[in-house]
Formats: structure tokens, C-alpha cells, sequence
């Protein structure tokens, strides 16, 4: 018995190396094929239990960890985002966590799927630099215009949310490299003609989402009559109902809003001073900047970023 486990042990052992090499550095996993495991003790020919698979690789058959975890009364635990198995027991995850603060009513940025899963451009974008960096990522459900008092309360490690950089927020945190570009537009009712360029907004009634940087911009550069909602949705609806004459925001998110409802809106031509995004950490948190810049570059690298752009920007029209 002690050398079929010996042997078992060692079949083990090779079966993990291989596996974690080709992994690794390959990224190609092996196909695995439940198949008869036959070896030797003493000369006689053994078999596992009926039902127990193996595998084979170039002629070499290993024995799968669950036979030997079974033999050995122990579970086994397959930790994916590290490539690891366990038998017995698993620690706890070494990897550093990091709390991100996003608002998920900002699509195709963010939003909250019905079983609570975050999901959007943002967040598979943040979750790539975690994988990259060696980071487990944790997403908070904070409000736009809460994502900044958030992240000076402590209560979060970084936000990311459609953030625009700006010089004023820029005093105020750290900020990674620009990862999305995209402008402002102007959304207004099919019929309307008389709204053409954002100088006709002149004394009109115009709907921004709260703390946005549209809010910002129309404030300083614009004599519109100004009204802030909480949503995207919100300021579309209030158009869609008449209330105002105009909604101004980031361009996907108003594409995204009007083809899921179909809304008999139309967007203007003009694109609006062209912004860029970033993810934001505290002023005091250069470490975490360090690792979601170098994240970014990576993904950037190795075309990841630009299959998520396609993903979710692909078919926007230009």
C-alpha cells in the first residue's frame, strides 16, 4: 500500500508540474480525457477504481488528483485565478484586495445585472488590470456624485465610473493614464429643429446627470436652463416626457440608453470638448496608481483593452 501511494504521489507531482508549466507558459492547457490507469507494484499490474479518469501525455500517464485526494480522505480545490490546486483545506487568498467605488446606473460603463453581478465597459476594464497585477477586486455600489467623498472617507481604494480628468479633480487626487476618450452630445427630441449646435442652447431647459462633468461644462461655458437628475435615464426620460428641451452627456452612455428603449430621440452631429477618463486612487495611495497604470499598459499590450473597446464600443457609430 505504501508504495502505491508512493507512486501515486509521485504521479501527482509530475501531473501538477506539467500542468502549471504549460499554463503558465503556454496558456494553453492540456486536454484532459477520462481514461484507464494502469501501473505496476511489485511486478503486478494495478487498476484504480471503476470510474476514477486519468489522463495521457505523450505516452506518460498521470493520476488525477482526485483519485489521490479520495485515497487520501482529503477534498480537493481548484483556486482558478491563481492556477493552483489544493488537497485538503485551501488558505485564504494572498492576493491583495482592493475596494473599487462605481455608479451602476452609467451604461454600457457600469451597471447592475438582476443577480447583483457588476458588468460593462469599466468594469471588465478594471477587472483585467487586477488579473494582470496580481489584485482581487471588490466593486462598491456608490453614487456618482458619493464616488469622490468615498474615496477621501476611505471607504473605498480607487473609483472608476466614466470619471472625467480634470485640472480641478486633479488637485484633489491621483489619477491613471487616460483610458477612454470620448466627447459630450446633445440629445433632443426627433422633431426638434431648432436645436442644432450647442449655441442654440441658449436659454433652453437642458437635463445633465448630477456631479458629471457635463453638469461642469455646461454650467461654465453655456446660459441654458439647468436641471441635474441622478441618472442618465432620468435626464432621457424627462426629454422623452417633454420636460426639457435638451439632455447633454457622454456619448456612449446616450447611445447605449437609446437602443435599449428605442426613444424617439435623435443626437446632434457636434461633439462637445472631448474628455478624457481615468481610474482615481487617494492622494496618498501612489503604490495602487503604480499597479493600475502598469495593469493598463499590459492589457493595452496585449490587445485585451481594445477586445473589451470592441465588446462594448464596437458598432458605435463614428
Amino acid at each position: 500500500m505504501k508504495k502505491r501511494l508512493l507512486l501515486l504521489l509521485l504521479s501527482l507531482f509530475m501531473a501538477t508540474f506539467f500542468l502549471s508549466s504549460t499554463v503558465l507558459a503556454a496558456e494553453q492547457p492540456i486536454t484532459v480525457q477520462p481514461l484507464p490507469l494502469k501501473f505496476f507494484v511489485d511486478g503486478i499490474e494495478q487498476t484504480p477504481a471503476q470510474g476514477q479518469p486519468s489522463f495521457v501525455y505523450q505516452g506518460t500517464t498521470y493520476v488525477p488528483l482526485r483519485f489521490v485526494a479520495e485515497s487520501l480522505g482529503q477534498p480537493v480545490t481548484w483556486e482558478e485565478s491563481t492556477l493552483r490546486i489544493w488537497i485538503g483545506e485551501a488558505p485564504a487568498s494572498s492576493k491583495p484586495k482592493i475596494v473599487v467605488g462605481c455608479d451602476p446606473t452609467f451604461p454600457p460603463f457600469e451597471s447592475l445585472e438582476p443577480d447583483n453581478i457588476f458588468s460593462g465597459f469599466d468594469i471588465d476594464i478594471m477587472q483585467a488590470i487586477a488579473r494582470t497585477t496580481g489584485l482581487e477586486v471588490e466593486f462598491k455600489s456608490v453614487s456618482f456624485d458619493q464616488l469622490f467623498p468615498s474615496l477621501m472617507a476611505n471607504q473605498v481604494d480607487a473609483v472608476i465610473s466614466g470619471i472625467t480628468v480634470t485640472n480641478e479633480r486633479q488637485k484633489r487626487f491621483l489619477f491613471s493614464q487616460p483610458y477612454f476618450t470620448f466627447g459630450l452630445v446633445i440629445a433632443v427630441k426627433s422633431n426638434n429643429n431648432s436645436i442644432n449646435k450647442f449655441s442654440d442652447l441658449a436659454g433652453k431647459n437642458v437635463a445633465v446627470q448630477a456631479g458629471t462633468y457635463a453638469q461642469m461644462f455646461v454650467e461654465q461655458q453655456s446660459s441654458a436652463k439647468l436641471s441635474s437628475f441622478d441618472t442618465i435615464e432620468q435626464t432621457l426620460t424627462e426629454l422623452k416626457n417633454g420636460q426639457v428641451d435638451a439632455v447633454i452627456c457622454d456619448f456612449p452612455s446616450a447611445v447605449a440608453y437609446l437602443r435599449a428603449n428605442n426613444q424617439d430621440v435623435k443626437l446632434l452631429a457636434e461633439r462637445i470638448s472631448p474628455e478624457e477618463m481615468g481610474i482615481a486612487v487617494a492622494q496618498n495611495n501612489p503604490e495602487l496608481l503604480g499597479k493600475i497604470n502598469s495593469g493598463l499598459q499590459k492589457i493595452i499590450a496585449s490587445g485585451e483593452y481594445a477586445e473589451i473597446c470592441q465588446k462594448w464600443f464596437g458598432d458605435l457609430p463614428k
